[in-house]
């Protein structure tokens, strides 16, 4: 049994696994790169120094946690910093750095300021991210970082529940027992009655769910702290890229902008940009609806010239 188990293992490394496998790579950046975080409520977070290749690309963490170059602490005085919270999308999987939001967006506000400074941001998106634990990171660490923005990137399934890394020798260890899981995951979604995605998005959002109690509650302290330390503060929503026109989602976008507009903050839907686009055009692969650099470079153009009209002169 050992031994063909091991042969199973080694079938799925050196055949299944091309590099491009979404539950794969995943699997691998939680083992490289992310730990059980210290802080109250964040869940996890990323192993400093740390790098490996994913989904075809080389991402590296700085020695802060980041996807991100060396953060400059004190922070210099010709310097406006924006701090992007968010996900696996604000932390860009399956891109490389440079096409990032983050970086295609410090780019472009340097390219035309107007303040005097130099605009430099903070990636701090995190794999598997919700509301709740970028909040709780932010009130945690946020004042190292001395922010003079911050933008809550926002997506639909950011009003999961917590995760929690579930051990055993199997999951944590075995490319075999993460590939086959996956596979039999979707089969059940497919046959045997398990909620698909846009079922799965749905129920998030019940009046009775708790991740979206706590997404409400995560804002809350969101905009606690920032308006203690006047520091602006602004959503931006990006859409679901499997289905765009009709977009299914539309009554949980006004759910989302109704919660910014409850906080009176400035809110950027992101779907109007790329509503007639071919959904497929923008995904990292045809497995992996993720934003690829054409879809951030679209993103990032709207994104920029919103931002800049909030930035302090």
């Amino acid at each position: 049994m050992v031994f063909c188990l091991a042969i199973v293992e080694a079938g799925v490394r050196l055949l299944a696994d091309d590099g491009m496998q979404y539950d794969l790579e995943m699997w691998k950046y939680a083992r490289a790169m992310k730990r059980v975080s210290t802080i109250a409520d964040a869940g996890h977070d990323h192993v400093p120094g740390t790098s490996a290749r994913l989904m075809g690309v080389d991402v590296r963490i700085n020695s802060t946690g980041q996807r991100n170059p060396e953060i400059l602490r004190p922070k210099p005085d010709d310097v406006y910093r924006i701090v992007m919270l968010g996900d696996s999308l604000t932390f860009g999987w399956g891109v490389e750095e440079e096409q990032t939001s983050s970086r295609r967006l410090e780019r472009k506000l340097n390219s035309v300021r107007s303040n005097g400074k130099r605009v430099s941001i903070v990636n701090a998106g995190v794999g598997n991210y919700n509301t709740k634990m970028q909040a709780a990171w932010l009130v945690a660490e946020g004042d190292r970082y001395e922010p003079d923005m911050i933008v809550l990137n926002y997506f639909i399934n950011d009003a999961e529940p917590t995760p929690v890394r579930r051990g055993g020798a199997l999951r944590e260890s075995s490319a075999a027992f993460v590939y086959f899981w996956s596979r039999a995951d979707a089969l059940q979604r497919k046959f045997f009655g398990k909620a698909d995605w846009r079922q799965y998005y749905r129920d998030l959002y019940q009046s009775d769910a708790l991740g979206w109690h706590d997404t409400q509650r995560a804002f809350g302290r969101l905009v606690e702290y920032a308006r203690k330390r006047h520091i602006p503060l602004l959503v931006v929503n990006y859409p679901e890229l499997r289905a765009l026109s009709p977009y299914p989602f539309g009554d949980i976008n006004d759910q989302i902008e109704a919660l910014a507009g409850r906080h009176r903050l400035p809110y950027l839907d992101l779907l109007p940009t790329v509503t007639d686009q071919t959904p497929e055009t923008l995904w990292v692969s045809l497995e992996d609806a993720h934003p690829n650099a054409r879809a951030f470079a679209l993103f990032s153009e709207a994104i920029a010239d919103w931002v800049a009209g909030h930035i302090s002169h």
